[in-house]
C-alpha cells in the first residue's frame, strides 16, 4: 500500500490541491481563527489573550466548535507556563488591531 496514493493524494485533491504550488499556498494560509471576534478583546490575537480571560472561559465554558477548542488549548498552555511555545506562530500571524491592550 502506497501511503501517498492511498491517503495523502485523496486528502490533497479534496482540498483542491493538484500540484506543489497549490500545496505550498495551502500550507502558508491560516487554518484557524487568529483573532478574537467578540468581547472586550475583539481584534486581539488569540495567542495574546490574557490568562484571566482564558481562565474565565475555563470556569464559564468555552464556545462550541474549533474556536472553543483553540481557546481551551490556549488556556492550558497559559496555565502551564507554555505560552512561549507559540512565539514562532505569533511572528507569522497578523498583529492585533485592538487598541485596548489592558490585561
Amino acid at each position: 500500500m502506497d501511503l501517498l496514493d492511498s491517503v495523502l493524494r485523496p486528502l490533497a485533491e479534496a482540498r483542491g490541491l493538484h500540484n506543489w504550488a497549490d500545496l505550498l499556498s495551502f500550507t502558508e494560509s491560516t487554518w484557524f481563527p487568529s483573532l478574537i471576534a467578540f468581547g472586550k478583546y475583539k481584534g486581539r490575537l488569540i495567542a495574546d489573550l490574557p490568562g484571566h480571560y482564558l481562565n474565565w472561559f475555563a470556569r464559564e465554558g468555552f464556545p462550541a466548535g474549533e474556536l472553543g477548542k483553540l481557546l481551551a488549548l490556549m488556556q492550558e498552555l497559559d496555565h502551564n507556563g507554555l505560552s512561549g511555545l507559540l512565539e514562532p506562530l505569533r511572528r507569522q500571524l497578523p498583529r492585533s488591531t485592538h487598541k485596548n491592550e489592558q490585561n
